[in-house]
């Protein structure tokens, strides 16, 4: 009986030992590699700077002082926060040498001294304009000047505009042959109109 049971300890130490390289190779050989995915990339996109709008193209105003008629601009530069326009007028033009009919022309460049995403700015805008009455011996005169307005926007940077044009007109030619005084007037007047 004792063989018996040292025999069966024996088959079970050497089915044992036998079976362990087995059953390694086995477990081995059950375990799954993880796959090798290719690496993703991911492509993100710069954000966008935030680009304020360029000033308006276009101006039109009615003006009412020594300059009484309407006024035309349109932009020949623009920038972000200032332009440069050219500007055409007609009406009627009085000043210290004679009233007529007259027209102009010239150019000015506007500033805004305020953010344009406000809903109001201040425009300061110096220029020099030609102005040449159809009667008056044809009054010619060199006249620089400076527009400052209060800008309400709508939409981007264009809006309704109120502003007062201050400046001096010099006479080049022509005018009132009685008038033996400087040929120099007061250009002042109000105005008001859309820019766009």
């Amino acid at each position: 009986m004792s063989n018996s049971r040292w025999l069966l300890g024996l088959l079970c130490v050497s089915t044992a030992g036998v079976g362990l390289a087995p059953a390694q190779e086995l477990f081995d050989a059950a375990v799954v590699q993880p796959a090798t995915r290719p690496t993703e990339v991911v492509v993100v996109a710069p954000a966008k700077e935030d680009v304020a709008p360029l000033e308006p193209v276009f101006a039109a105003n009615l003006l009412v002082g020594y300059l009484n008629g309407v006024r035309a601009e349109v932009a020949l530069w623009r920038g972000d926060n200032h332009a440069v326009m050219g500007e055409v007028f007609y009406g009627f033009i009085a000043t210290r040498m004679g009233g007529s009919e007259g027209a102009g022309i010239g150019a000015r460049t506007f500033f805004r001294r305020s953010s344009k995403y406000s809903t109001n700015s201040l425009l300061l805008g110096p220029g020099c304009t030609i102005y040449s009455q159809f009667q008056n011996d044809n009054l010619l005169m060199i006249a620089p000047s400076v527009d400052i307005s209060w800008l309400h926007g709508f939409v981007g940077s264009s809006g309704w505009e109120t502003g007062l044009n201050l400046g001096v007109g010099f006479g080049v030619s022509g005018g009132d042959r009685n008038d033996s005084g400087a040929k120099i007037t007061p250009l002042i007047s109000f105005y008001t109109g859309l820019r766009y």
